[in-house]
């Protein structure tokens, strides 16, 4: 198959958020890096370590613009039962994988009781993010039935009481009596969805990239103040934590920022923008995640040299792209193994099952919208 061919599918969208999608999961990887790595809040602050800070915050930073940006697509397109099998099947497949290859090299790595939490990665959360964000599909085209239903002035009334409960008042009062992760993705999702839905002139302004680069050292200088005052002491990361109001003054005008970019199609960004996913569940796994970030690359050989800065960015793209790699050949591999293995059976029975799928979770959503007008 030749070059223009294997990208060709990958044309079809503007790449500007795809490409803050790969730079949200090289946030996310590289909070991954610092946080498993041990890496703790400085009392001596040097240029490194500030550094080290600044990549771990951006891991909730990460995390908020990954769901913006899914909620911005997804808000406007239809459930496909295919992508949400290809999603669990992907966690199951490489959770299995790297137990297989840990197990030969040490058996002694895997009790008994734990199998099963590896066989069922969802049930135990192994993955928080992927089974949030699984759910967070299976549920869309529901929240996008509710949003349907909903005039403009009521959608962002929602919006901002979602705000006051779920972001402003866990942050200077420490209220959180009704929060969760999910929750917050929902919230994220239906913030993303008004912009897709209601654009204006402020979301639609320029000049938001210099805004979210002035907050996200902002922050890190609040990490580095706050550290041992008595309303975070428990936990000096308190003011950048994923619902905070900080978190979510950084995403925001990055992900309005490059809403505004315009690129173009390139093939190459979406080529690897669609390997994201693949990325934290490989780099994120239970055991490659102390293999890579605690022992063998441990940033602490290299947090004391001139070159930190370069070292990671460099280290981690190539972390990164070896997963894309990864990633594309096992897909074609298993897709073209069990057709093979299967033929057209195989193409029978996942046509009838994610067909299925689509009738269960659309079908209901569309009838709620029928039954009711806008609120």
């Amino acid at each position: 198959m030749g070059k223009n061919n294997l990208l060709n599918k990958y044309g079809t969208r503007e790449s500007n958020l795809e490409l803050l999608r790969i730079i949200c999961m090289f946030w996310i990887t590289a909070h991954h890096y610092i946080y498993y790595g041990g890496f703790s809040i400085p009392d001596d602050v040097t240029f490194n370590k500030f550094i080290a800070l600044l990549f771990d915050i951006g891991g909730q930073i990460g995390v908020a613009g990954f769901v913006l940006i899914s909620g911005y697509f997804m808000v406007t397109s239809e459930f496909k039962g295919k992508k949400l099998i290809r999603l669990v099947l992907d966690v199951l497949i490489y959770t299995l994988l790297f137990l297989l290859i840990f197990y030969l090299k040490d058996p002694t790595v895997i009790g008994e009781a734990k199998i099963t939490e590896f066989i069922f990665p969802f049930a135990n959360s192994k993955y928080w993010f992927m089974t949030h964000y699984v759910v967070l599909y299976i549920v869309s085209p529901f929240l996008n039935a509710a949003i349907k239903g909903l005039k403009q002035k009521t959608y962002l009334g929602l919006l901002v009481a979602g705000f006051v409960i779920w972001c402003l008042l866990p942050t200077f009062e420490n209220l959180n009596p009704t929060y969760s992760r999910f929750i917050w993705f929902v919230y994220l999702y239906c913030l993303a969805g008004y912009i897709r839905l209601y654009p204006d002139r402020i979301t639609n302004a320029k000049g938001y990239g210099a805004i979210a680069a002035v907050m996200a050292v902002f922050s890190t200088f609040m990490v580095l103040i706050n550290k041992g005052h008595e309303f975070t002491e428990y936990n000096p990361l308190f003011f950048v934590t994923e619902n905070k109001v900080l978190t979510l003054m950084c995403i925001l005008p990055l992900f309005l920022a490059f809403k505004n970019l315009r690129i173009g199609k390139s093939r190459i960004i979406n080529f690897i923008s669609s390997s994201m996913l693949a990325v934290y569940i490989i780099t994120d796994n239970q055991f490659l995640k102390n293999y890579i970030w605690r022992y063998e690359f441990s940033l602490f050989k290299f947090l004391d040299k001139w070159y930190f800065s370069l070292h990671v960015i460099v280290f981690l793209t190539l972390i990164m792209l070896s997963c894309v790699l990864v990633d594309k050949v096992l897909g074609f591999i298993l897709d073209h193994s069990l057709y093979l293995l299967l033929g057209k059976p195989y193409d029978k029975v996942m046509g009838k099952i994610s067909k299925t799928t689509d009738k269960m979770i659309s079908g209901l959503a569309i009838k709620n919208v029928k039954k009711r007008g806008k609120l």
